[in-house]
């Protein structure tokens, strides 16, 4: 609901390449290079085993270390829990607006604002 509403206007090829193929190829490409790396890094040796060793959860944050230098080691993966937070708090800044156009039936933007803010 929240992509159709933004898309209002938009061709249906726009539509397509915006809802489905630039997030699908996107993500092909992140797993392809995290992933990529990281096998890479364990086949070499190079990471000593500690992207295997690590939690599956860790395991991004380990390829990290491998990979670069302590001070930028830290930093990445600040930049990398400051880019989920984004993604999360923009998921669900998405959610609350539909919801709140689920619950305005029909209502001005005006009269929801404070549903919003809620």
């Amino acid at each position: 609901m929240f992509i159709a509403r933004i898309s209002r206007g938009r061709t249906i090829r726009e539509y397509v390449l915006g809802v489905i193929l630039v997030p699908s190829l996107m993500c092909f490409v992140w797993m392809a290079l995290a992933g990529g790396t990281a096998i890479d890094l364990e086949l070499s040796g190079t990471a000593g085993e500690a992207i295997l060793d690590t939690e599956i959860s860790d395991q991004l944050y380990s390829t990290i270390a491998a990979m670069l230098d302590p001070g930028l080691t830290t930093f990445v993966s600040g930049l990398v829990v400051i880019l989920l937070m984004t993604y999360l708090v923009t998921s669900a800044d998405s959610a609350i607006l539909i919801v709140n156009t689920i619950n305005g039936a029909g209502d001005t933007e005006g009269e929801r604002r404070h549903h919003i803010v809620f």
